[in-house]
């Protein structure tokens, strides 16, 4: 990201020097400058929460309703941020739902949508100090309740697809994530279980399912130090910290969910072709809905599980 902006304010710089000699070249500079400011704009959508919130939402007024529910779920958030102590469970609700309709609405903020609502849900299972064996159980029941929301959207939608790339990345990862659990469940882990493993495993087969034709790359099996899973505590390569294996394997499965939903995910019929008629069905909005539950459950059990809660936490890689 910094080196995009070096990028930048060299060639507003080499703009500003040639102006006098050749006011063509200039325009066709500043022609650049804002190509590659509109392309900075789009892939730093999910560099750092602080990013998320200074996006520039005037690209986004052509694009109603995005721009509408932006607007709205910005509002919301600073009256959660200016509150702070005196936060209230309506606020929080308001907030999460509101990011929720981001993730679904709007191509390229899927990610920005889904990280919000999720930390406005942990924000509200805290706010009176709800114990560590509540915000487990929390994450249980939104783990359960994504399960059975894709599971119940694929019985009633088997003919439907979606570009593959996306779902099969979002496949893989939680793919990685059953494995583990399964691992982890085996040799009686706290806050393990098989079920978990089981659940999950179920939803990366129904993405694939769901992802059209395409290659299936998922491994199912993986690597795991025999060390860490004796001592199940690792260290996490975006905190540095040593923390514990469950949750930096929930938050790597978010992460990895994350970098590959938060783009336009669209319908296609099975020859791979765009289906033009469900495009803008209520099908089309709920799947994306139920992609975006199904992550936050994940970064909501990560944080159950002692993961760091702060802002940029999420986005370090």
């Amino acid at each position: 990201m910094q080196t995009q902006f070096v990028l930048l304010r060299s060639l507003l710089e080499r703009t500003k020097h040639n102006q006098k000699r050749n006011q063509k070249h200039t325009q066709n500079h500043l022609l650049i400058v804002a190509a590659l400011m509109a392309i900075t704009m789009l892939f730093s959508a999910c560099s750092n929460t602080k990013e998320l919130k200074n996006n520039n939402l005037h690209s986004l007024q052509n694009h109603e309703p995005c721009y509408k529910i932006m607007q709205k779920a910005k509002s919301s958030q600073e009256k959660v941020d200016k509150k702070i102590n005196n936060l209230t469970s309506k606020d929080l609700k308001n907030a999460s739902d509101t990011w929720k309709k981001v993730a679904v609405q709007c191509n390229s903020r899927f990610a920005q949508g889904v990280v919000f609502s999720a930390q406005n849900i942990w924000k509200l299972a805290n706010l009176n100090q709800t114990g560590n064996a509540e915000t487990i159980k929390l994450a249980e029941q939104l783990e359960l309740n994504s399960y059975k929301k894709i599971q119940d959207f694929a019985d009633n939608n088997k003919n439907l697809y979606w570009n593959h790339d996306p779902l099969a990345k979002a496949a893989v990862a939680q793919d990685k994530l059953a494995f583990l659990l399964q691992t982890l469940a085996a040799r009686d882990a706290k806050n393990v279980s098989l079920r978990q493993s089981d659940m999950t495993a179920t939803i990366s087969n129904t993405l694939m399912h769901f992802a059209s034709n395409g290659s299936d790359l998922r491994q199912k099996v993986y690597e795991i130090p025999k060390q860490n899973l004796e001592s199940v505590i690792a260290k996490d390569n975006a905190t540095g910290k040593e923390l514990p294996i469950v949750a930096i394997a929930y938050m790597d499965c978010a992460r990895e969910e994350l970098a590959a939903l938060n783009q336009t995910i669209f319908p296609i019929n099975k020859d791979g072709k765009i289906n033009n008629d469900a495009i803008v069905s209520i099908e089309n909005q709920d799947f994306i809905g139920v992609l975006a539950d199904i992550v936050v459950s994940h970064i909501i059990s990560a944080y159950s599980n002692g993961y760091p809660t702060d802002d940029s936490a999420i986005f370090e890689q």
